[in-house]
């Protein structure tokens, strides 16, 4: 098969309370809450849906892989996770809006399709977030939990919500 072929649905999709399962993505607008040690994933031979929304929330010990994400246009919300890998494409001109809440030691690799726009991605009381050392010049973070935090010479004091590192992006460490 050359070109995908198959859409994603356009009705919601939720999914609650799963441990070590491989899920897969099969509706742009959808929903994930309270997964522990579970790979997310979208399918690979799927024509993104011109808009959507995921959210992701209550997430540990797995892995979300969003190559490619299931949409064209609209939001990713990832919120309170741990030890998460995220994988992600983004489409270009910053299309699809990247928002990450009370994340605690997530290991990201989210790459812009596009490199000539830098993806934006806000951050709100996020910590020990690892984003992948290759992408630094490729991502805008916004970082709403510093933006009181100035000092006398109005720089932005250092918080520890996230670094850039390289790290290995493989799914073994989240495997089921």
């Amino acid at each position: 098969m050359n070109a995908p072929d198959k859409p994603f649905h356009s009705t919601k999709e939720s999914i609650t309370t799963r441990v070590g399962e491989l899920i897969t993505i099969k509706s742009s607008t959808a929903s994930y809450e309270n997964l522990n040690k579970c790979i997310l994933i979208t399918e690979m031979d799927t024509v993104p849906s011109q808009s959507g929304s995921l959210i992701l929330r209550n997430i540990k010990n797995s892995t979300v892989k969003l190559e490619p994400p299931p949409f064209s246009s609209g939001s990713i919300l990832i919120t309170d996770c741990d030890e998460l890998l995220i994988i992600c494409s983004t489409p270009p001109n910053n299309a699809v809006q990247v928002r990450l809440h009370n994340l605690s030691n997530c290991k990201l690799l989210i790459q812009p399709i596009d490199s000539t726009t830098k993806q934006v991605i806000v951050l709100e009381n996020c910590s020990d977030c690892i984003f992948h050392k290759s992408t630094e010049h490729l991502l805008n973070l916004q970082n709403f939990s510093v933006l009181a935090l100035r000092g006398k010479d109005d720089s932005v004091e250092e918080t520890n919500a996230y670094r850039f590192e390289p790290f290995d992006v493989a799914m073994s460490a989240h495997q089921l």
